[in-house]
């Protein structure tokens, strides 16, 4: 639970409390603190015991710009749902996140900063090949999205996500895996990729649940780059010896193994034929 609670003016003086103060994460829409019973916990072993409040902040809106288009790491899920500008792979990602009443509170930011292997907004803005700026102590920067998920400084404040606006014309396709509806996927994929059914070129495959992060499938992506589509069995049995995923709760290894080939085999098919926005 949180013993202290800290109402910053600014982006800066948010940054400086989460500097000062070790145990304490940022707060916006706490829709993953209300999800552990308010035991949050902003490092490996640690617990927090004090939250910034960051909702009041500007980090909220879209900005669409001739070579690219940023979105505030405020942004709710459900913005994404609502906004007709919001990126339509990005909105159908939203539409599989849990139910209206967490979307309504959760945040792109928070989504992002949390970094669950099972998301299924993270694979859609990798296969985007999206940039996200934080806000450090020593400054601003701006790093691609899969540095970011491959490891972190959890004081950085996320202010924004920039996606190419070249990525955002190309077909693409994205679906989850889970046991219900509102449930985290099991397994969630997104494929962006450029030129047509012919000729594949700049292919960006991503999947969530089958490692500790989302991760983009860099391996098959170059077995495809400037090739003809495969038939569906063939990108199988490539991806099922691309990804190592582990037993857990939601599955053993060997089901998320078949499920993520077969969804990524689906996905390639599915932003081929122009049919992202079918499931």
């Amino acid at each position: 639970m949180f013993l202290e609670f800290d109402k910053p003016a600014t982006v800066a003086e948010a940054v400086e409390l989460r500097r000062r103060y070790p145990t304490s994460l940022y707060l916006a829409g706490g829709a993953e603190v209300n999800s552990r019973g308010g035991h949050a916990r902003c490092a490996p072993g640690v617990k927090v015991d004090r939250a910034i409040q960051i909702t009041h902040l500007p980090l909220r809106g879209y900005h669409s710009m001739p070579d690219e288009f940023l979105l505030g790491a405020g942004t709710t899920i459900q913005d994404l749902i609502e906004n007709p500008e919001a990126p339509p792979l990005l909105a159908r990602a939203a539409t599989q996140f849990a139910n209206r009443n967490i979307r309504n509170v959760a945040t792109l930011g928070g989504n992002l900063a949390i970094n669950r292997s099972c998301s299924n907004l993270i694979p859609s803005l990798l296969a985007l090949e999206a940039e996200i700026k934080l806000l450090e102590p020593e400054g601003e920067k701006v790093i691609p999205l899969e540095q970011y998920v491959a490891g972190h400084d959890p004081s950085s404040l996320i202010l924004s996500v920039k996606i190419p606006r070249q990525r955002l014309e190309a077909p693409w396709a994205t679906r989850k895996h889970s046991r219900t509806v509102n449930d985290l996927s099991i397994v969630s994929v997104a494929v962006v990729h450029e030129g047509n059914r012919g000729s594949l070129r700049r292919v960006a495959v991503a999947l969530g649940g089958v490692a500790p992060t989302a991760v983009r499938l860099h391996d098959l992506e170059e077995r495809l780059e400037g090739q003809a589509l495969p038939d569906r069995d063939t990108l199988e049995g490539w991806v099922k010896d691309m990804i190592h995923p582990i037993d857990d709760v939601r599955g053993s290894a060997a089901y998320k193994r078949q499920v993520g080939a077969a969804l990524v085999g689906w996905a390639l098919h599915h932003a081929a034929a122009g049919r992202g926005d079918k499931v």
